[in-house]
């Protein structure tokens, strides 16, 4: 295989975080797994403060005096108008912030030659226009369609804040090599509409096979880990209002972790006993360990859904709606359950609280189904391969 000089760049300045996001992991995960066969660097747009590990080339096209200044005037902003500004999903090319972070990257890559640049998320599409294409491949890593986001939020009522229409997506999507797609169903969508542009890149497990699952004793333990984000919030609403129930409580303890339960209120767990919020999660292993089952009963968002992944390398069995399992489907039935309704979400705990060794066997089959399907060589082979091909296009 030729070895090619690979640049990711990104915005997300928690990619070195000590606590990372699943998704953040899933970036990582694919930067560690294409340094196997190829040179790969890092360009935040933004400061980092906690930097990566030695060995990790990273360069920030932010300076520590422009980091300062952002922060001074965020707070400022959130202390004013107590709303926090939020950066759009496509930065119109005068803006300012776009205007600045094109000429700080068009100064780096006219010192830095690489073979292909992967743009995190389409956040940073305005510096992929910066690329001399005759010399470098670009690609877009998409994590979710946005304009099928969209859709969810909207099937819902709700208002997405990074809305994007479907011909004005597909619009940007022209100017790349290769557009990532991170399940099935968005990658048939873009090999419709993309022809062979577009490539199935998914999400690998991490694997813990000395997690072993508790016996199934009631009350069985429920988990739910999640950010604040707000797909993650209305999934636990939902679930809290529509689903469970004293009668569920009797049978089942649920316990939330992470950010997610700062967006519970008080109000909402009256009446609704056996639910714990957890708030901080020391770490991962301390939110799956105790659980008999996973659930994430997500209505909204798009892309493939990491908590589930993450919980079946955990070990751990899952139960979800059709939209979670999105991406993961040879998974349904064996370590993962699914439900669309309240009621049919209902049933299936009902019906686990009645037959816990079934509990058990979806936890059997959760290190089994994550190995299959979500290692990182089926997830991030084909993409290593392609970037080293000798094709420019």
């Amino acid at each position: 295989m030729s070895r090619r000089r690979v640049l990711i760049v990104t915005h997300v300045r928690q990619l070195w975080s000590a606590k990372p996001s699943g998704t953040v992991r899933a970036i990582n995960s694919m930067a560690d797994y294409l340094a196997r066969e190829h040179q790969v660097d890092f360009y935040c747009t933004k400061y980092v403060l906690r930097r990566p590990a030695p060995g990790t080339p990273l360069h920030c096209g932010q300076g520590l005096a422009a980091y300062v200044l952002e922060r001074v005037l965020f707070y400022a902003r959130k202390f004013l108008t107590g709303e926090a500004r939020r950066r759009p999903l496509l930065l119109d090319p005068g803006d300012r912030q776009a205007t600045s972070e094109v000429a700080a990257f068009r100064r780096y890559l006219q010192a830095h030659a690489y073979d292909a640049i992967i743009f995190e998320y389409l956040h940073n599409h305005h510096l992929a226009q910066a690329v001399d294409r005759a010399r470098t491949r670009v690609l877009l890593d998409t994590h979710d369609l946005m304009h099928r986001r969209t859709a969810t939020f909207a099937a819902l009522g709700r208002d997405l804040p990074l809305a994007i229409s479907e011909e004005r997506e597909l619009d940007c999507f022209g100017l790349y090599d290769r557009v990532l797609a991170i399940q099935d169903e968005e990658f048939h969508y873009l090999q419709d509409k993309l022809g062979a542009r577009a490539l199935l890149v998914k999400r690998p497990a991490e694997l813990h096979e000395g997690m072993a699952a508790p016996a199934p004793e009631a009350p069985l333990r429920l988990c739910f880990v999640a950010s604040a984000a707000e797909h993650n919030v209305d999934a636990l609403r939902w679930f809290l209002e529509s689903v469970w129930s004293e009668a569920l409580a009797r049978q089942f303890r649920l316990d939330v972790y992470g950010a997610v339960c700062r967006e519970i209120d008080g109000a909402l767990l009256d009446g609704r006993p056996g639910v714990h919020l957890r708030f901080e999660v020391a770490d991962l292993a301390s939110a799956y360990g105790p659980a008999h089952l996973v659930i994430n009963p997500v209505r909204i968002g798009s892309g493939l859904k990491i908590k589930n992944i993450e919980a079946m390398g955990y070990g751990r069995g899952v139960l979800t709606t059709s939209l979670g399992a999105q991406g993961m489907e040879e998974c349904v039935g064996s370590a993962i359950l699914t439900a669309d309704t309240a009621e049919a979400m209902r049933e299936q705990l009902f019906a686990l609280a009645a037959a816990p060794r079934r509990v058990a066997e979806l936890s059997d089959r959760a290190l089994a189904d994550a190995a299959a399907h979500f290692s990182p060589a089926a997830c991030f082979g084909e993409l290593s391969n392609w970037i080293a091909s000798p094709a420019l296009r």
